[in-house]
């Protein structure tokens, strides 16, 4: 591959599972949120590290494709500029992430224009989360697809999910509490939208709208909590881990004092 292409992505399992659990909020629209990483060039290959996400408000949400309002895309580089200066890494937008329920995660062709159309400087990386889907043995399926577009043909990257660097401390469970804030607004919005349109008098469909609205809630409620659960998991085993680590460097401090009297 060309060496301005994507070699190799790595993503922490923080944004893995963020990236997860926003997908499992809607099984009926493709969900999309954009990528902030650093780029890397390790003995001729390039290396996109991905560390946080940037969930965006859908303006139109179908089954089969999504879009985001131009003015939230231009947000996010100032957003990423802003995580970098308080980290102090160079972090940048490096690409998008969207879902495909109740199919493959292979990119379409309108997947496949976007990503070319975004990738004028060849770093920028594209993610699909499949979700929702069952085989021919009936099984339940959760797949992730990295890849780029040359020539509206698909290029699968290599992606490696990577434990969250200590030296970068993004709060990316505050990115799970965000998605579902996020499609509370975007449930909020759809409800209304129904609501204004019902002329006068039609209370039975006002009150289907109601049970829509509040069904959908739900799911959020139990869709996005796996992930969280996950997550929180994770944190407490890293904790358990880390305090292991200061229990040994105690023990080790300790003794290099007795043995310096």
């Amino acid at each position: 591959m060309d060496d301005q292409y994507v070699s190799r992505i790595k993503i922490t399992t923080e944004v893995y599972l963020a990236c997860l659990s926003h997908t499992l909020t809607t099984e009926r629209e493709e969900i999309m949120g954009l990528l902030f990483g650093t780029v890397d060039h390790v003995n001729q290959e390039v290396l996109v590290t991905i560390y946080s996400i940037s969930l965006q408000l859908r303006s139109d949400k179908r089954p089969d494709r999504v879009e985001i309002d131009p003015l939230e895309l231009l947000k996010a580089p100032a957003e990423a500029e802003k995580l970098s200066k308080t980290h102090n890494i160079p972090l940048k937008v490096v690409g998008w992430y969207h879902s495909h329920p109740h199919i493959t995660c292979l990119p379409s062709a309108v997947d496949l224009r976007t990503q070319e159309a975004y990738q004028s400087n060849g770093t920028w990386v594209g993610l699909i989360f499949s979700a929702f889907y069952t085989d021919q043995e009936q099984n339940q399926m959760l797949q992730m697809l990295a890849f780029q577009s040359i020539h509206s043909e698909q290029i699968a990257i290599p992606i490696e999910i990577i434990k969250p660097n200590p030296a970068v401390q993004i709060d990316v469970m505050k990115k799970l509490v965000d998605i579902g804030s996020l499609m509370k607004q975007e449930g909020e919005g759809t409800w209304r939208k129904w609501s204004q349109n019902e002329e006068e008098g039609k209370s039975l469909s006002k009150v289907v709208s109601d049970a829509i609205y509040v069904k959908n809630l739900s799911k959020l409620l139990e869709y996005g909590s796996i992930p969280l659960m996950g997550l929180l998991a994770q944190k407490v085993d890293e904790n358990k881990e880390r305090i292991e680590k200061l229990q040994q460097e105690k023990q080790f401090y300790l003794q290099q004092n007795r043995s310096g009297r």
